[in-house]
């Protein structure tokens, strides 16, 4: 039985842009891990600091507030995530011996988002 012609179009457009997407992240620089962590309250914390590999964690005296960052996969997006229990979406964070674990996963995603999609656990960056 022959597919419906618009569910036809459908999958073909969308197995397409998958393996175009694809292609293109594989092309982008992806990035192992953060190197550096930068802890600032909310007025230190400045776009200067915002460099490819660094993770700044923004805080407002105890409270951590923000996870600030330059896309890992190199397209150069500057990403914001809360880390305020108040905010919806909101993410979870962990120190550990000097490393940061952030959950759940990020998805770049939205207006001219890459579409990249990852964890940071200790620092490192775990693609999905």
């Amino acid at each position: 039985m022959p597919l419906n012609p618009l569910r036809a179009l459908a999958s073909f457009l969308q197995s397409t842009y998958r393996r175009l997407f694809k292609a293109e992240i594989k092309h982008s620089k992806h990035l192992g891990a953060f190197d550096d962590v930068i802890v600032r309250s909310t007025r230190e914390a400045t776009d200067d600091l915002l460099k490819m590999g660094t993770l700044l964690i923004v805080k407002d005296g105890t409270f951590y507030k923000w996870a600030r960052f330059q896309c890992p996969c190199g397209c150069g997006q500057k990403q914001v995530i809360s880390l305020e229990s108040n905010h919806n979406p909101h993410w979870s964070i962990y120190e550990s011996s000097g490393t940061i674990t952030l959950q759940p996963s990020v998805h770049v995603n939205g207006q001219g988002g890459c579409g990249a999609h990852f964890f940071i656990r200790n620092n490192m960056i775990d693609w999905v």
